[in-house]
């Protein structure tokens, strides 16, 4: 990849990013009032919802396959297109066909999550750039948060006017910007200016065990991920009971895309300066970090049963801060160091692998309450996890950084 293409990616990605969370938070958090004020009986709610998910990981998938062609930013750009259709038939279509709009607007946003963080990792795509990967991963997952930090105030907005069609317009205004960013970036990548530097052919190792941590990450990694969401909605659940107005309920919802975009933020800062110091540390040792962090937190969570809001405002904090480290640097691990037409492949896989069984086993984990359960083991699986990560980056650190002198620029 040409160097001008991956200055360029490191910039834009996260913007594209930010408006498809933009478009896609906001014009789900209209589409519950929607459905209401169409009369709609509030029990659809979920169903409508489920159909969004699962053509989202429809669009995950043709994501991960087209990215095959070694130009994930092609699956994007389908992917705007697809949202600016979705947006569409939110606006236009009776309330009784909004499943048409949302099942749309979700394979629009697996098509688009993916490609975007498969292009990140495709920028940044050998254990030269780790740090460079990392900090791209970061600063797109932490807009997507950011978005729907920003993006639900407005939309609430609107829907306190009745203005439903309005806050799906809004959300499909992202469509054209996004289209444009992700053309402008495939356009660079493989037609504009050819310079080229050390990092701009692909890195040849020996041995199998690159993938081995690859495969490690992506199973291990992705079985915690699947769970640990239930301690976020354990956390959730037992600040609404001890809270009295709706207006604290909803500060509670914000604070963790807050911290997390914080976080992210913060994150790909240090990642930026670990690769210009030319620092050898493993992506696995921030990633055990932020497991163990989980892992304490939703110990004392499952163990603190009525805890007080002081505390569980704590554990939200400290989870959110795990989160900020785990989640983009569990992608980022997953796509690197591996062949570059795998990189959105992989990316694909993780979501499907960590989004399906939640699908599956949720209505279960509801209907015989085994939150606190499933937090437990989450916490004990991430616990060990994460000191195994950081063993390994303490003890295998010739393996991941195989060459003694690191490039200082890209």
């Amino acid at each position: 990849m040409p160097k001008v293409s991956r200055w360029l990616s490191l910039a834009l990605l996260p913007i594209a990013a930010f408006l498809d969370g933009g478009a896609y938070y906001g014009a789900r958090s209209a589409l519950f009032v929607h459905l209401q004020g169409g009369g709609v009986a509030i029990d659809a709610y979920p169903a409508v919802l489920i159909g969004g998910i699962i053509a989202s990981l429809v669009g995950t998938a043709f994501a991960g396959v087209i990215g095959l062609s070694k130009r994930p930013l092609l699956g994007g750009v389908l992917g705007a297109a697809v949202l600016g259709l979705a947006a569409a038939l939110l606006a236009a279509l009776p309330v009784q066909d909004v499943v048409f709009g949302t099942v749309t607007l979700g394979f629009a946003h697996g098509l688009l999550r993916t490609s975007i963080l498969g292009a990140a990792a495709h920028a940044f795509g050998d254990t030269r750039s780790e740090h460079m990967r990392n900090a791209a991963c970061m600063l797109v997952y932490g807009a997507a948060n950011f978005a729907a930090l920003l993006f639900l105030p407005l939309v609430e907005g609107l829907l306190l006017d009745g203005n439903e069609t309005a806050a799906f317009v809004l959300s499909g205004l992202g469509a054209a910007p996004i289209l444009l960013l992700l053309l402008l970036l495939d356009g660079v990548a493989f037609w504009g200016p050819r310079e080229k530097d050390e990092l701009s052919e692909p890195l040849e190792r020996e041995g199998r065990h690159h993938l081995v941590i690859v495969a490690v990450v992506l199973l291990a990694g992705g079985f915690v991920w699947t769970f640990w969401s239930t301690g976020f909605e354990l956390v959730f659940e037992r600040l609404r009971e001890g809270s009295g107005t709706l207006e604290e309920q909803t500060g509670f919802m914000k604070l963790n895309p807050a911290i997390v975009s914080l976080g992210c933020l913060v994150g790909a800062g240090v990642s930026v300066a670990m690769h210009w110091a030319k620092a050898r540390v493993s992506t696995l040792l921030p990633l055990g970090i932020g497991m163990v962090l989980v892992s304490a937190s939703l110990f004392v969570l499952v163990a603190a049963d009525g805890a007080g809001r002081g505390l569980l405002l704590m554990l939200l904090v400290i989870m959110s801060v795990g989160e900020a480290l785990v989640g983009p640097l569990l992608i980022s691990r997953v796509a690197g160091d591996v062949n570059a037409r795998l990189h959105t492949a992989l990316i694909a896989l993780f979501f499907l692998i960590t989004t399906v069984p939640t699908l599956l086993i949720n209505p279960v984990i509801v209907e015989h309450d085994l939150a606190p359960v499933v937090s437990a083991v989450s916490g004990v699986s991430a616990g060990l996890l994460g000191l195994g990560f950081i063993v390994a980056a303490v003890l295998g650190r010739r393996l991941f950084f195989p060459e003694p002198n690191e490039p200082t620029s890209f």
